[in-house]
């Protein structure tokens, strides 16, 4: 079964045997495609009726660092 609200989310990956969940999402993008994207999100707040903040908004070596370090996949080489 796949979740259908956020409710169904915790016992959805208790079933499948994980001991948590963790969704990530971190753009790499060129500099200037970057900081459109992040601008969206910036003036998406009014539109959607609540903010939408980039929690990490770093520059693209600290993002990978920081993904290296929560182990979540991402080569650092």
């Amino acid at each position: 079964m796949v979740p259908l609200t956020d409710d169904d989310v915790p016992g959805w990956w208790e079933r499948l045997g994980l001991p948590e969940l963790i969704d990530i999402h971190t753009d790499f993008l060129p500099e200037r495609m970057l900081r459109r994207v992040w601008a969206h999100f910036d003036e998406a707040g009014p539109l959607v009726g609540r903010p939408w903040p980039i929690t990490y908004r770093w520059n693209q070596e600290d993002r990978l660092r920081t993904c290296g370090a929560w182990e979540c996949g991402v080569s650092l080489a």
